[in-house]
């Protein structure tokens, strides 16, 4: 595993890709590209031939050019757009990501594909294994100078669970009143909540610290004493999830009310008798015979 710190001093655990499955994205993407050049030159030669023009110096200036896309321009726009994706990687399951963790981008990705033609075209990959074989994130020569490494994108990750109430402060969170909680920590508690088995337990407990400071300002009355951060965070992630879903639950019955009033039909009419005589205020009139 690698630590990663991101911008809130949360070092998460990565799982760096091994240079052997490197190895593989890095055949297959070159497999794929000489395909691709070898078809393009064939396929040039064949046309320039029924043309019956001067193919030699024709065939040579096209051959330059479509080295520098299929070696360069495509896999650097690929890598960019999918944000490090290419076919190799995303046939074992790898992603360049930056030093931070974050999406690389187009600068990233140019610098990765021009060392990608000494590194690995040019000496068939020798350079990048070796400068691999001794790095800690199996990196090469373009990774060192964009700053970035890859990252295996299939490694197994924690499922998420839902937080639950610590049973002391059920009493606590049947009366406590964090309406005025905003929506934006809310969602960080959710957050943190979900990731905390993935930190440390430095960064982990400093961060729960932190959450648990800006929510006692919104929470009343205090939790109990000696009420530990993440505990506190959980009873309170729980009380705001319970009421949104029974508020939820409220207004989908008051639809649904609403829904079958405007579906039912005009007042009386399911008793509507064409053969009865109905009067100016909708009911049914009567006549009754009277004897003088």
């Amino acid at each position: 595993m690698s630590t990663v710190v991101t911008g809130e001093a949360v070092a998460l655990d990565l799982k760096p890709a091994s240079i052997a499955m490197r190895g593989l994205g890095t055949l297959i993407d070159f497999v794929a590209i000489n395909l691709v050049y070898i078809g393009l030159i064939i396929a040039t030669a064949w046309v320039l031939d029924r043309a019956a023009a001067d193919s030699s110096s024709l065939l040579g200036a096209f051959a330059l050019g479509y080295y520098v896309l299929v070696y360069v321009a495509i896999p650097v726009t690929v890598e960019t757009l999918t944000r490090g994706k290419s076919l190799g990687k995303l046939a074992v399951g790898l992603r360049v990501v930056r030093e931070d963790g974050g999406s690389i981008r187009f600068r990233h990705a140019l610098i990765r594909g021009m060392l990608w033609q000494v590194e690995v075209a040019a000496v068939f990959g020798g350079v990048a294994a070796l400068v691999g074989l001794v790095s800690h994130r199996s990196k090469r020569v373009g990774d060192y100078l964009a700053g970035t490494y890859a990252l295996s994108d299939r490694a197994a990750r924690n499922k998420v669970q839902l937080s639950v109430m610590p049973p002391r402060l059920t009493q606590w969170a049947a009366t406590a009143d964090i309406r005025s909680l905003p929506d934006d920590l809310g969602a960080r508690i959710s957050q943190f909540l979900s990731n905390a088995p993935r930190l440390n337990p430095g960064a982990r407990m400093a961060l729960a610290v932190s959450l648990a400071e800006q929510v006692n300002r919104y929470a009343a009355p205090a939790p109990p004493p000696g009420t530990y951060p993440e505990e506190f965070l959980a009873a309170v992630c729980t009380v705001r999830r319970d009421r949104d879903f029974e508020r939820l639950a409220r207004q989908a019955r008051e639809l649904q009310r609403h829904d079958e009033a405007l579906h039912r039909l005009p007042f009386r009419m399911d008793e509507y008798d064409p053969e009865r005589n109905y009067g100016a205020n909708g009911y049914p009139q009567t006549t009754r015979e009277v004897s003088y």
